[in-house]
């Protein structure tokens, strides 16, 4: 169907495709990564130390965010910056409001509250 692809005949399309596959899979063949996400989460934290472990739990003091987490380079891991959840920013201030996630209003399965909630923060 011309209409599908414009300005890509039907006929060519799956060539493209081949094309396209050809040029990536050498590239991901060469990927020292395993190909699930699991497995590549495994091998990552294999090489992980024990103290890069802990900074990754415990963070730094850098910044005004919630939190930081510094890089580690021979891995690839950039440095991440936490902040607060996603309904209230405070961003290390003091005398701010800030909600629960709405999932720990919904796990309470209570609509009266998810309602007081909606209404607080202005839905």
């Amino acid at each position: 169907d011309e209409k599908a692809t414009p300005g890509v005949s039907s006929a060519l399309l799956p060539r493209m495709i081949l094309l396209l596959f050809a040029a990536v899979l050498p590239a991901l063949a060469a990927s020292p990564w395993p190909p699930s996400a699991l497995a590549r989460a495994k091998a990552l934290v294999q090489q992980l130390t024990l103290e890069e472990k802990l900074s990754l739990l415990q963070g730094d003091e850098k910044g005004s965010y919630a939190g930081h987490l510094p890089a580690i380079a021979r891995l690839g891991i950039p440095d991440l910056n936490l902040e607060d959840g996603p309904s209230g920013v405070a961003d290390g201030l003091q005398h701010v409001t800030a909600f629960p996630t709405t999932l720990s209003i919904a796990q309470t399965w209570d609509v009266e509250l998810a309602l007081e909630y909606g209404t607080a923060i202005g839905l």
